[in-house]
This record gives structure tokens, sequence and C-alpha cells, in this order.
């Protein structure tokens, strides 16, 4: 009777403690599944600025010269991960944008950005600076967020140079003496969107726009191949693969402002 009451009881702790360490083992595979569940979706954001070179823009509409002056610092803004060039989703689109086309590329740049919620989310800092003072300067952010469905809100300045062969006109449309007319007009692109996935979204404006598209994510992992290590923290590649050639870019920028093919530029499929 002692042996089988001492047999019975070896069993069942032996069955208890097995049971035990079962659930221990268990728990940190749990915690692990619960942690990528909590996790944001990923998505891929990438955008593409360009300046549209057609010049009747200038002249069909008054534009304000008191625009505000962005200010922004590094707590406002993020730098997500971005993405290798050729995990781009609007390349094809981009190399069709040439100047022969009617357009100047200034930014094209995709990252793999948090689906946060709106009062969560940050914005990516956007800019393009020249390298030559006849070039446009670019700057402004782009937030994206997901409530119910995906978002987007845009916020760009542009400082473009008047061309030549406009002055007089401009400066009659902003009732201004030409002598009086600065060198170069700031623009601004303020838009917000509610946008789909794999869908190609054009934010227009009649001196320059956007194009966004966005993809879900949702087998990424950190350390993803399509993140590119080697690039620097800045938003903008040092070598955009999308940028136009040295021979389609000429010397003198006025040359540009007198290109016949400039006369009428045509909007960007995938509106």
């Amino acid at each position: 009777m002692k042996n089988r009451f001492a047999s019975t009881f070896k069993s069942t702790f032996l069955n208890t403690t097995t049971i035990a360490l079962s659930l221990i083992c268990l728990f940190p595979a749990t915690n692990a599944q619960a942690d990528e569940n909590s996790a944001p979706p990923k998505f891929e954001v990438e955008v593409v600025v360009f300046e549209t070179l057609a010049l009747k823009g200038w002249t069909e509409e008054f534009w304000p010269d008191n625009l505000p002056i962005m200010d922004l610092n590094d707590d406002d803004v993020i730098a997500p991960p971005r993405v290798r060039p050729q995990y781009n989703l609007l390349n094809d689109e981009v190399s069709k944008m040439t100047r022969r086309m009617g357009y100047n590329i200034l930014f094209h740049q995709a990252w793999v950005v948090d689906a946060l919620p709106e009062d969560q989310a940050k914005p990516i800092y956007i800019s393009s600076l020249p390298d030559k003072d006849y070039k446009s300067r670019l700057e402004g952010t782009l937030l994206f967020y997901k409530s119910r469905y995906p978002h987007i809100e845009m916020n760009l300045e542009l400082e473009r140079k008047i061309p030549l062969v406009i002055r007089s006109d401009f400066a009659k449309n902003q009732n201004m003496q030409e002598d009086l007319l600065p060198e170069f007009w700031r623009f601004q692109l303020k838009e917000s969107r509610k946008i789909k996935t794999r869908q190609i979204h054009y934010l227009d404006h009649p001196i320059f726009g956007a194009l966004v598209e966005i993809k879900y994510l949702p087998h990424y992992k950190p350390g993803n191949e399509m993140i590119d290590p080697e690039l620097p923290p800045a938003t903008q590649p040092e070598k955009p693969s999308i940028h136009a050639t040295g021979e389609d870019i000429p010397d003198n920028p006025d040359d540009t402002s007198t290109d016949p093919s400039e006369e009428t530029a045509p909007t960007p499929t995938g509106q």
C-alpha cells in the first residue's frame, strides 16, 4: 500500500512538473507573438515631387507673396528606414517624366513607415537643396497615418526662379512693377487625402506636383533586404536614379524657358 501511494505520488508529481515546465517554455513564445501582433502595421510610402516646365501656370492665377515660413526642428519630424531604389513603386512612372515631356524631378524617395493613428504619427521631412543658384529649392513634410483607412497630409514649399521670358507678364499678373519683381517666387502645395494601397495618387498644382503610392508590408521584418543600410540619414539619396541625366539639363537655365516643348505639359497618369 505504501509503495503504491509513493508510486502514485511520484507519477502525479512528474506529470505536474512536466506541465509546469511546458507552460514556462510556452510563455516567451506567447509574449513574443503578442508583441508582434501589437506592433503597428508597416507600409512602404513613396513620394515623387516634380516641377512642371510649362510656362502658362505662372500667369493663370494670382500667387500670394506672403506664404508663411516653415519652421521645423528635429523633434517635429521622423526619419524612417529608407527603401533601396530598386524596390521603389514609381520607377516606371518617373522614367517617363523627362524634361522633354515637360517635367523636372526634384525628389524621389520611399520609406518603411509605421501606420500609427493620427494623434501619434509624425511627418517625414522632405527637402531638395539646389547645388546651383538657378535651381529650385524644395522643402516640406509628408505625414502618413492610418485611422480606418490610410491617409497622407502633404505640405510642400517650392522656391523657383521666375523664367526670364515671362517676367513681364508675371509682374502684370501680380500687379507689380517688373523692376521690383524678385528673382525667385515661392509656391505652396498643401493637401490632405485618403489613399488606397497600390494606387498612384496625383497631387496637382500649376507649378509643381507630387505622386504618392503606398504598399502594405504584412511580412516585413527588421533587417529586410529592401532597406539600404548604406544610405545616409538624410531624406534624399545622394545619387537618385530617377534624376534627369546631364544631357537633359542645360547649363543655361534660361534654355528651359524657351524650349517649345514646355508650352504644354501632359498630366501624369494614375490620377
